[in-house]
């Protein structure tokens, strides 16, 4: 159901251009909604609704498309905040930390796999490569896990039960779940060059940005599985229609062959 649906609403031109006008508005403004702060009752755990578009325009639009509107609609944000791009270079560059997660969830859902993973996996590569990363070297522990998951979901997906029968929406929490990873890793890494924070800051957050993560790429998913149900469900009901439809026309022909049948065979 998921490939069929996707490859359906991704197709049409027509579709694709209203995607794109709806993704660039939502994505623009849910930048303008505050984050969620203290979700599961932990202060420091927020969940943040750019990315949660930015994620989800990757799997509607595919990587291209998806990683270019989140870029478009996030830079226009900060050009009419051009006072904070003065003060703040993080603030600058963060539309790409989106932009990242749209194009690995892009590449993701649309089974571009070893292509989907070269982002992440450059990323962790650069990580180690640092001072802190070295010495904080369990800190990507979720983005390699992510990875993992990711690659070997088809795998398992036939082997565990649970997997089986909700592989759909599975399967699109694990594409969420390495673009996150990915945004994540991008911001950590930016962090790190431009304000070069110390290592203790990486360590203070080791188990609080996983929660985070999770629950953005569970949502994503959420959201963008319910999308694919509404659409399945509009398409049954299409054809459902249209059967109807052929049916009543069906009787109708009927009926008319009957009555010309019935005035020939008087005229005769």
């Amino acid at each position: 159901m998921l490939q069929k649906t996707y490859s359906m609403i991704s197709g049409d031109k027509k579709i694709r251009k209203l995607h794109l006008l709806v993704a660039f508005v939502a994505t623009y403004f849910a930048i303008w909604f505050p984050d969620i702060q203290g979700v599961l009752g932990m202060e420091n755990v927020k969940i943040s609704s750019t990315l949660i578009f930015g994620t989800l325009n990757g799997l509607l639009l595919g990587p291209v498309y998806g990683a270019i509107v989140s870029l478009a609609a996030i830079s226009v944000h900060r050009i009419v905040h051009v006072d904070m791009l003065l003060n703040n270079p993080f603030y600058l560059i963060s539309p790409l930390f989106i932009a990242s997660a749209s194009l690995v969830a892009g590449l993701a859902i649309t089974g571009k796999k070893k292509r989907a993973i070269i982002l992440p996996c450059l990323l962790i590569a650069i990580w180690f490569a640092t001072g802190v990363g070295r010495e904080v070297f369990y800190y990507p522990w979720l983005h390699v896990l992510s990875i993992v998951f990711f690659l070997t979901f088809t795998r398992i997906e036939n082997k565990i039960s649970f997997f089986s029968k909700n592989k759909g929406y599975l399967y699109l929490f694990a594409c969420s779940l390495l673009a996150v990873s990915t945004d994540h890793l991008a911001g950590s890494l930016s962090a790190l060059f431009i304000s070069d924070f110390g290592s203790s800051m990486y360590k203070d957050v080791i188990f609080i940005y996983p929660l985070e993560r999770i629950l953005i790429a569970i949502i994503s998913a959420l959201i963008f599985y319910a999308f694919i149900v509404w659409i399945n469900l509009l398409k049954a009901n299409a054809s459902m229609l249209n059967e109807k439809e052929e049916h009543n026309v069906k009787d109708v022909m009927d009926y008319i062959n009957r009555e010309v049948k019935d005035i020939i065979e008087k005229e005769k």
